[in-house]
């Protein structure tokens, strides 16, 4: 069957080469100069290409997008409160570091999951001390007898914050992994837009 009477033999006049198929080495290791595949079948992406044919489509080459900074965020809620917000500081301070000669979705979203660390770290510190000041007020004179309201009001607060936080942080880097500049409402702005 490899003589010219094989349908698919190149010597038979009925043959037409499909897309894949020529003739030299190419044709003798399956491999089609514009398919960009090695003849293991491994794709090939020079650093210029943006995305490159395949036999299924274009396949998109990953940009840094700035979600890690979301993800490690969540650190602040590892161990105590304040500690834990002070880790999650220092991790998106390191990935708002690491950004600054990536692309520019990369730095905005490190930048605003640096911010938003920071005001959470803020609001933590905020609400606690109101917490100890009302404790220190109330129970001063007299041991407090009342129940969780009025006096821990603030740590209430806190917990709802915390779990705004984690809903955010979850919400945010699936944003910014699909490509869009993430920003949680409530962020405060102390750290400057990337140039």
């Amino acid at each position: 069957m490899n003589g010219p009477h094989n349908p698919r033999h190149p010597d038979n006049p009925q043959h037409v080469p499909g897309p894949h198929q020529g003739s030299g080495p190419e044709q003798a290791f399956g491999l089609h100069r514009s398919s960009g595949l090695e003849p293991g079948g491994r794709h090939q992406l020079s650093p210029e290409a943006g995305s490159a044919a395949m036999p299924g489509g274009p396949v998109p080459v990953q940009q840094p997008t700035g979600a890690l900074g979301r993800w490690l965020g969540l650190i602040s809620l590892c161990g105590l409160a304040l500690l834990g917000n002070i880790f999650g500081i220092i991790a998106t301070s390191i990935v708002h570091a690491k950004s600054r000669h990536k692309p520019m979705l990369a730095r905005h979203n490190a930048r605003n999951a640096l911010n938003w660390s920071i005001s959470f770290g803020a609001y933590t510190a905020l609400l606690f001390t109101i917490h100890f000041i009302v404790l220190y007020v109330v129970t001063a004179d007299e041991p407090y007898t009342g129940g969780f309201f009025p006096i821990a009001t603030a740590i209430a607060i806190w917990m709802a914050v915390g779990v705004y936080h984690v809903i955010g942080s979850i919400v945010c880097a699936v944003k910014a992994a699909n490509g869009s500049v993430a920003w949680l409402p409530g962020t405060l702005p102390w750290v400057g837009s990337p140039r």
